[in-house]
């Protein structure tokens, strides 16, 4: 079965008790089957969309298990 990992970042604002935050940071994210393949065709930097679940990558790391993505139209 075809696999991938890859680091990702992620920048955006979101309202949290009424107030603007702003959030950014880098996660490892891991995908299987066609999500993978389909992955591994988008060009670096460009903007995608990640549906999935997170679950635990040693004792104090996540990650995000990707099941379906969408690329962002700027």
């Amino acid at each position: 079965m075809p696999s991938l990992r890859l680091q990702v970042s992620h920048r955006s604002t979101q309202v949290e008790a009424g107030r603007a935050r702003e959030v950014a940071l880098n996660t490892e994210i891991a995908a299987f089957g066609p999500v993978a393949e389909g992955l591994a065709k988008v060009e670096p930097g460009r903007p995608i969309r990640l549906t999935g679940f997170l679950d635990r990558k040693g004792a104090n790391q996540l990650e995000l298990h990707v099941t379906e993505f969408g690329i962002v139209e700027e």
